[in-house]
Order: structure tokens, then C-alpha cells, then sequence
């Protein structure tokens, strides 16, 4: 059985999947808006939820809290392998954006949000960087929600609650201990409601203001037209006219001509970091809709062959996509954390 993971990127708290190349097409040039007119960003809390991929638990807890217009993140409750995934470089047209790795009080400073509309529908952030980067801005649409009397599941561990349902010996859920906690806590959050006050946002749209790479790893090497190379010009020489390349903020960047065709929806790149090869990834199109999303389980329905498990699997997601709360308020983030604890 399979479960695409298409999470939006900012459910997350990541940039995830990057975005770039030689088309500037799905792009907003210029965000309209600044200033800060709400206080629904000033403290939510995401939850990622998982069973077997996890090591420690079933849930992922993300913390954030603005001060002043700096976002700061606490990683409440993370999976050790994960913790490098929320501080990667990010280099985009303007340069790179260097992560600060420095945990202070509030937790990690990630993002600098420029722009929250009046009612909190329309959020726009850049991800933090220590040399004061500015330009690739994160826009995210969509609407809060009252919680009042909502039942947990309706909004929480979506996916997961139908599975548990459906399919309660799917090989997703952990056999051990953990896979239990797991299944009590799904059962819990059935029968219990958020309380007055409670309110979470869900993400509809996402769109970013220019391309930007992901880098995964600084000083590495890669494998180029069966050569193994260890330098940024090894990879350039190796590629010989096989390649596209750039420069963004004086950072060389390349990679292999082949992404550009159709068929690739993320590439692989290299750049030439503080001397130092470094390798990332990029995707074509990283602007995200939920319609989009939507659009791509319901394909993965019409395959031929769709065993019975996985049939189950793609409708789950789509109700995760339509009703799974991207962030929510201390309130509701608050209720969700009493379960988790009575589970374990």
C-alpha cells in the first residue's frame, strides 16, 4: 500500500520541495503587501503525524511563536533524522540564505514575516537567514477556522483516523507499543471535542515570489556521466555541454540538461558553496494549491490496478487534504497534547 505524501510545504515549516531553473513563469515578482495586522500568526503549532517512519513516537511537534517580526521555532518534539531538515541553506536569485543555528529562548529563528492580512487569511514570510536576505518571499492563502465543539478527528490525524478504520492492521501502523499509543490516541480523538476559543488555519494556497534551490548537504560529491566528482568544477568539466548553469548572490550553480524535459518534476543540482561542492534539488513548479493536490490523489485513483488498500489509502488522503488543519492555535494545539500524553 502507498501513501504519496504531497504535505504542503509550509504544513511543515520547511521550503521542502525548492523551486527553480530557466523559467520564472509560476512566480509572484512582487508581493504587494507589508506590515503585520493580525495576531493569528503570533503563536500556532503544526503536528506531523507518522507511525512506522518515526523511531521515537507517532507525532511531530512544531512550535512557533513571532517576536517582533521574527518567527521563532521550537522543536518541541522531532525526530532526531529530521532536525537537519529545517536548517537547510536555501539559495535563491538574490543569494544564499543562510540559516541561523543558534537555539535561543523562544527556539530557532526561522522565518521574517513581512506581511499578515487583517483577518489572518494571507500570510507572507521569508525564510530567516543571517545575512539578511530578503527578496524570496512565501506566501501562503487560506482561512481560520472555529473549533468550537468540533471533534478532533474531523480536523486532526485526518488520513490516519480513516485507516484506523478501514484497514487497522495496515502495515503503516507500528506493531509495537508505539503502534498502540498511536491507535489510542486516534480513538481518543474521536470522542473528544476542542473547547471555546479553539481555532486553526488551513492552508488553501502557496505560492513564492522567485525559483530557489534546496541544498541538502554542503561538501559532498556527486555522480555525472559515470564519474564520481568532488569539486564543482569536476562536475562542470564532467558534464561537459550537458548542462545548465548560473550564478545567484555569487554562487555558481549547474545541472544536467535532461531535468529540463517534461517528464522531470524535480531535479538534482550542484553548487559550489564556500569552495566546497554541495548538491540540492530543485522542483519546476513548487507553487501549491489545494485543488492541485486534490487533483493528483484523484489521478492516482484512476490507474489501472488499484489494489483495494490503496484505494483506501488515496480517499483517505483526500479528506486529509480537504480537512486536516495546517496550524493551529494554542487553544486547539493545547487539547490535541492532552490526548497525546494520555496515550502515552
Amino acid at each position: 500500500m502507498k501513501k504519496i505524501l504531497l504535505i504542503s510545504i509550509m504544513g511543515l515549516g520547511l521550503l521542502g520541495c525548492g523551486g527553480g531553473g530557466s523559467s520564472d513563469t509560476s512566480y509572484n515578482e512582487k508581493p504587494a503587501n507589508s506590515g503585520i495586522n493580525s495576531k493569528n500568526f503570533d503563536s500556532f503549532t503544526t503536528f506531523n503525524w507518522k507511525s512506522i517512519q518515526f523511531k521515537t513516537g507517532f507525532v511531530e511537534i512544531i512550535k512557533n511563536m513571532r517576536n517582533s517580526n521574527i518567527l521563532y521555532t521550537n522543536y518541541q518534539k522531532l525526530e532526531p533524522d529530521n532536525i537537519e531538515l529545517y536548517k537547510r541553506h536555501i539559495l535563491s536569485k538574490d543569494g544564499l540564505y543562510r540559516p541561523d543555528p543558534m537555539n535561543y529562548q523562544l527556539g530557532y529563528r526561522t522565518y521574517n514575516i513581512n506581511y499578515v492580512s487583517k483577518d489572518g487569511n494571507v500570510f507572507s514570510k521569508t525564510p530567516y537567514s543571517l545575512n539578511q536576505l530578503k527578496d524570496l518571499q512565501i506566501q501562503e492563502q487560506g482561512q481560520w477556522i472555529t473549533l468550537d465543539n468540533i471533534t478532533v478527528s474531523d480536523r486532526t490525524a485526518v488520513y490516519w483516523n480513516i485507516l484506523a478504520d478501514q484497514l487497522p492492521s495496515s502495515v503503516w501502523f507500528d506493531k509495537g507499543e508505539r503502534g498502540t499509543q498511536f491507535k489510542k490516541f486516534l480513538a481518543l480523538s474521536k470522542v473528544t471535542r476542542f473547547p471555546s476559543g479553539a481555532k486553526c488555519f488551513k492552508s488553501e494556497k502557496t505560492t513564492y515570489s522567485m525559483p530557489f534551490f534546496v541544498i541538502t548537504e554542503i561538501g559532498s560529491s556527486a555522480y555525472v556521466n559515470g564519474q564520481n566528482v568532488k569539486t564543482f568544477d569536476e562536475f562542470l568539466k564532467a558534464a561537459g555541454t550537458n548542462k545548465v548553469s548560473g550564478t545567484w548572490g555569487g554562487v555558481s550553480w549547474a545541472y544536467l540538461k535532461k531535468y529540463d524535459q517534461p517528464e522531470y518534476y524535480v531535479a538534482d543540482i550542484v553548487a559550489n558553496i564556500d569552495g566546497k561542492l554541495s548538491v540540492g534539488y530543485w522542483e519546476k513548479d513548487p507553487n501549491t494549491t489545494l485543488q492541485k493536490t486534490l487533483k493528483e490523489y484523484e489521478n492516482l485513483l484512476q490507474q489501472p490496478y488499484v489494489s483495494q488498500e490503496d484505494r483506501i489509502s488515496f480517499n483517505a488522503a483526500i479528506e486529509e487534504v480537504k480537512y486536516e488543519c495546517t496550524y493551529f492555535n494554542d487553544i486547539a494545539a493545547n487539547t490535541i497534547e492532552k490526548l497525546i500524553d494520555q496515550s502515552i
